[in-house]
Order: C-alpha cells, then sequence, then structure tokens
C-alpha cells in the first residue's frame, strides 16, 4: 500500500497500526473526539497544521515499508525515519478544539 493525501487515516491505521508511532513520535494525532480520524490523510496533517505534508506521508510510507520489510526479514531493527524540525513542533491535537479539551 502507498499512502498518498486521499488516504482515508481509518483505513490507514486498520491496514498498518504500526503506523500510530510514527504520527505519535512526529506530534501528530490520528484521532479525533470520536477515534480514528474519519477523512483523508492530507486533509488531517492539514487540519493539524503540517508545513511538509508530502515530506510527512513520504516518511509515512518509509515506515509501512519498514514493517513489510521487517515482516520478511529477521535483521530489521524497526528504525523510524528521522523527523525534521517541522514535525518536531507539531502539536499532538487534530485540532484545537481537541486540544482545549484535554488541557
Amino acid at each position: 500500500m502507498t499512502t498518498t493525501p486521499d488516504t482515508q487515516v481509518e483505513a490507514l491505521l486498520e491496514q498498518h497500526p504500526e503506523t500510530v508511532r510514527y504520527f505519535i513520535l512526529n506530534n501528530v494525532s490520528p484521532f479525533s473526539c470520536a477515534g480514528a480520524y474519519p477523512k483523508p490523510l492530507g486533509e488531517m496533517l492539514t487540519a493539524c497544521g503540517v508545513d511538509d505534508v508530502a515530506g510527512f506521508i513520504a516518511g509515512l510510507n518509509a515506515v509501512i515499508h519498514q514493517s513489510t520489510w521487517a515482516v520478511n526479514s529477521t535483521d530489521n531493527q524497526g528504525v523510524s525515519p528521522p523527523q525534521t524540525k517541522a514535525q518536531k513542533k507539531q502539536s499532538p491535537w487534530c485540532c484545537s478544539r481537541c486540544q482545549a479539551q484535554h488541557q
């Protein structure tokens, strides 16, 4: 599976639950108040204020590729792609409403 901005977040999390770690490490929550974000990935990342949506998705695809590779290899160490400065500064909340409710 190649993830694109049109990929539904719910479907992504169902098929690749290992991606939750990448979201969290990059300070982006793939969840809304009701569960997995019910819209396309690109829309969610934009709503979360991610400046480099294409870069984030490229990193996400690398994680999916690594986890697929790990299933077929005994030598993988499970290393996640490095975070960019922009990704480290992102809020872990999907929107300001969620942030306000959890503070």
